[in-house]
């Protein structure tokens, strides 16, 4: 699967004399539920925001949902839930997987993605997706989106930490 890059990489650190970022922010994930009787319009948004810390063994992942839903209408969205994906090495491949139980919004929390293998020194990343049931036609809707590349700390580091870089061309972690 291809993953779309949402958000931006936050919270600046300086490794090396060079700047890096331990987190990345705004991972926005929505779902619209639209009323076509007579016309179709958008009446109930399902809205998440996310935030991950990565690290090479665990990671961890604040979250957020909101449900706005327009006056004289219900929500159309129920069973809500979110799932990880840890993607690991410069290829992407899944190394980790978990879901949230069922969210009822407003609803915030977070969740710990892990790996199954330790990646200290090498490439992470973090795919979401929120799922919903929308009550209407009893179809099950997903969006989904991903973190930038972090490079984990080496082995021997004592850090668990992984960083994204400030640059497209950084080397990896040293």
């Amino acid at each position: 699967m291809t993953w779309a890059t949402r958000g931006t990489a936050c919270y600046s650190t300086t490794y090396e004399g060079e700047t890096w970022f331990t987190a990345w922010c705004d991972l926005d994930l929505e779902l619209d539920g639209v009323d076509c009787d007579p016309t179709c319009e958008t009446v109930d948004r399902l809205e998440a925001d996310l935030k991950t810390n990565p690290g090479a063994l665990s990671s961890r992942t604040s979250y957020g949902i909101a449900n706005v839903v327009t006056t004289g209408f219900s929500s159309v969205f129920t069973d809500i839930y979110l799932t990880w994906n840890t993607l690991c090495y410069r290829t992407q491949n899944e190394c980790g997987n978990g879901k949230t139980g069922n969210l009822a919004p407003p609803h915030s929390g977070s969740m710990t993605p892990t790996s199954y293998v330790p990646l200290y020194g090498d490439t992470i990343s973090h795919a979401y997706f929120m799922y919903a049931l929308f009550i209407p036609n009893g179809s099950e809707y997903s969006d989904h989106a991903a973190t930038g590349k972090a490079t984990c700390m080496p082995s021997g580091s004592g850090s668990n930490a992984c960083l994204y870089p400030s640059l497209l061309d950084h080397h990896p972690l040293r």
